[in-house]
């Protein structure tokens, strides 16, 4: 099947990168793939006004989201539904499975050894790669992450253009209770574990 969109905005999760999507992007030969970092983000505010600007510089047709980039994806969308969604791994409510006291503590714990609060992450969702420090974000970067996921409450959500995929063995996010999901057999890291899933999902939105 042929697509008749190609512009895709990527927005990864909290500490990783964009290369975290090469398998997926490696399926979609004929898409036009865009992504983004936050390094330079020290404030919850700094994220979502990112994430508006490469919105509006890419014309995206769909913006796909993971994890702490699903939550930017729905708050961008609600603002300007002009692209359609596709949500890997997001919640509406971040604080209703994590709350906000853990968070808290990770900060705390980030202005000491951020390094092992990633390590710590990784292992429970899932990620068995070896922390690289070459690529690390910076810890206010990494605490302002923290304060989107905290702070952000989709939980008025209604209705999305879009789609919304969920691991059955996510240990970290809740699928939504009054939106349309499609469930698969994953955890955390559905780019990881099941690309050709989410590419699928991408050409039968077009």
């Amino acid at each position: 099947m042929t697509a008749t969109f190609q512009k895709v905005l990527w927005l990864h999760g909290w500490s990783f990168s964009a290369e975290i999507w090469q398998q997926v992007h490696a399926l979609l030969p004929d898409f036009e793939h865009h992504t983004l970092t936050y390094h330079n983000c020290t404030s919850a505010e700094d994220f979502v006004s990112l994430v508006q600007t490469r919105i509006a510089e890419v014309q995206p047709d769909v913006v796909v989201g993971w994890s702490l980039g699903a939550t930017l994806a729905l708050s961008c969308w609600k603002a300007n539904p002009t692209f359609q969604v596709l949500v890997l791994s997001g919640s509406l409510k971040f604080t209703e499975v994590w709350p906000a006291r853990v968070l808290q503590q990770m900060v705390r714990k980030l202005r000491h050894d951020p390094a092992k609060v990633i390590q710590d992450f990784w292992q429970h969702i899932g990620h068995e790669e070896v922390l690289q420090t070459r690529g690390l974000w910076p810890t206010e970067a990494l605490i302002a992450g923290l304060q989107v996921l905290q702070d952000t409450d989709h939980s008025d959500l209604t209705h999305l253009h879009g789609h919304w995929l969920h691991g059955t063995h996510d240990p970290l996010m809740r699928p939504p209770e009054q939106l349309p999901f499609e469930v698969l057999d994953g955890g955390h890291l559905l780019m990881l574990t099941l690309p050709q899933n989410i590419a699928q999902v991408l050409r039968s939105m077009a």
